[in-house]
């Protein structure tokens, strides 16, 4: 058995190689960086301020709602990256040259 993978026919080929190069290419090569990095940073922030603020209230119900969304502000400092490069993958699965000249995800 052969297993044998499709190669991108020539019109998909052509779909947005004019983007690169482009002033769109270069203001989304600096924007979803800058966006993605941003809420990674924020939710850390937003994640470190909440696990100091669950330790000053008495209630047990309050401390538990600020340690929940402790824990949802700490995934998404972590998911927001693991998005992005899931992102940009679909965006290279469709066999056109945008993934080549368009990186979305930042610190890598």
């Amino acid at each position: 058995m052969v297993l044998t993978f499709p190669a991108p026919v020539a019109a998909q080929s052509q779909v947005g190689s004019g983007i690169c190069g482009t002033p769109l290419a270069e203001t989304i090569n600096q924007a979803a960086p800058l966006v993605v990095g941003t809420l990674m940073i924020g939710a850390a922030i937003l994640s470190y301020i909440l696990h100091t603020a669950a330790g000053f209230p008495k209630d047990p119900q309050t401390v538990q709602a600020l340690k929940d969304w402790r824990n949802r502000a700490g995934m998404s400092a972590v998911t927001t990256p693991l998005f992005a490069v899931v992102i940009e993958m679909f965006i290279g699965f469709t066999g056109t040259s945008v993934a080549n000249c368009v990186s979305i995800v930042p610190f890598f």
